[in-house]
């Protein structure tokens, strides 16, 4: 019985999350190794608690990683594919998002990867349902970035890694002569 204990112990402290910090100066700072740059925005009219995010690295995002006057996240994570799994709202609204494709976003290293805006419509008071969307809004991430961190965007590509396919960034950087 006490292996049983252990073995459930040592699973549940494996997979949770771990709590990262959003990049709060503009200063380039370089990339550890694989590492690249995760931008996501938030909409919601309900207070964010949580948003799960599982890959090479499970992370756990919160209010407290949004940059302050804005609705976006930016923080340095190890490069790989990662799949948004779990959103909490307020004190006990959770959401699994179990459709993989739809949330599967793909962090590039050495890069700034914009996975899209994840846009949470709730309706009902007590046996509350909601739309939740992952939307490409590159157009207003490349102009969060120009205005809040334009060291960094300077010194690091933008690349849409959210799902489906996304034609501004490449047209933008084509038009700017950095075209990777």
């Amino acid at each position: 019985m006490r292996q049983l204990w252990i073995f459930v112990v040592i699973v549940l402290v494996a997979g949770c999350a771990t709590r990262v910090s959003s990049i709060r100066t503009d200063e380039v700072v370089p990339l550890v190794g694989g590492s690249g740059y995760l931008l996501i925005g938030v909409e919601t009219a309900h207070d964010l608690n949580f948003v799960d995010l599982d890959g090479p690295k499970s992370i756990r995002l919160s209010d407290k990683d949004l940059r302050a006057g804005t609705n976006y996240i930016l923080i340095e994570l190890p490069a790989g594919v990662y799949t948004i799994s779990e959103l909490t709202l307020g004190t006990s609204q959770r959401f699994v998002l179990d459709d993989e494709d739809n949330w599967q976003v793909d962090v590039k290293k050495q890069r700034i990867s914009y996975v899209g805006h994840l846009v949470v419509k709730s309706r009902g008071y007590w046996a509350r349902r909601a739309s939740i969307e992952l939307e490409n809004r590159s157009s207003q991430a490349l102009e969060f970035l120009e205005q809040d961190f334009p060291v960094i965007l300077a010194g690091y590509p933008l690349d849409y890694g959210g799902p489906g396919k996304d034609h501004f960034l490449p047209y933008v950087a084509s038009q700017n002569g950095s075209a990777d």
